[in-house]
């Protein structure tokens, strides 16, 4: 009996021995209801390119899809050449969510906005530490040491590229390739 009653008391933390740990990941689908959790996850995410959310009545907008709301209902609409709405949803959780999926879809994660080109291991060893003192994401991609020299490359994620930029212009040599 004192073993059921300890487990009854002990159980809900066992079960939730991970809840404590803070996260600094996003929220899943499930728990994206609203347009405002929809406009998060697009800024965090760098998915923001060719999408928007309540420009369906603005003039020259430039998106490929968006979300917006038209006399009373959630509508999601193509702006390819002429604004068409594909789908419409009378709960916001519904339009969000199909949403969510159409991004992920349409507008996969971005592997990187710009690529660097180096001709020196200095240079790339001082690079990556200025990227890394101003929390730019980079990946190395590859460097080689032939005959001709060093070389390397040096990918920047989309979300970091502007940062970047302004610390490129410490690196006149650098050769920047826009993707």
């Amino acid at each position: 009996m004192k073993i059921n009653f300890l487990l009854f008391l002990v159980a809900p933390f066992l079960l939730n021995c991970n809840a404590s740990k803070s996260t600094t990941s996003l929220k899943p689908i499930e728990a994206l209801e609203s347009v405002a959790d929809l406009k998060n996850y697009i800024a965090n995410n760098c998915r923001f390119n060719g999408f928007r959310i309540g420009s369906y009545d603005t003039e020259n907008s430039f998106e490929k899809f968006g979300l917006d709301t038209l006399q009373g209902k959630y509508i999601w609409y193509s702006n390819k050449n002429d604004k068409i709405i594909i789908n419409t949803f009378l709960k916001e959780k519904f339009a969000v969510k199909y949403a969510y999926n159409q991004i992920n879809k349409v507008f996969p994660e971005s592997k990187g906005a710009i690529t660097l080109s180096i001709s020196s291991k200095n240079t790339e060893d001082k690079l990556l530490a200025d990227f890394k003192k101003n929390s730019v994401e980079s990946n190395l991609l590859v460097s080689f040491n032939d005959e001709l020299g060093y070389s390397s490359e040096i990918e920047v994620s989309e979300c970091d590229s502007q940062k970047a930029e302004s610390i490129l212009a410490n690196y006149p040599k650098v050769i920047v390739n826009y993707n």
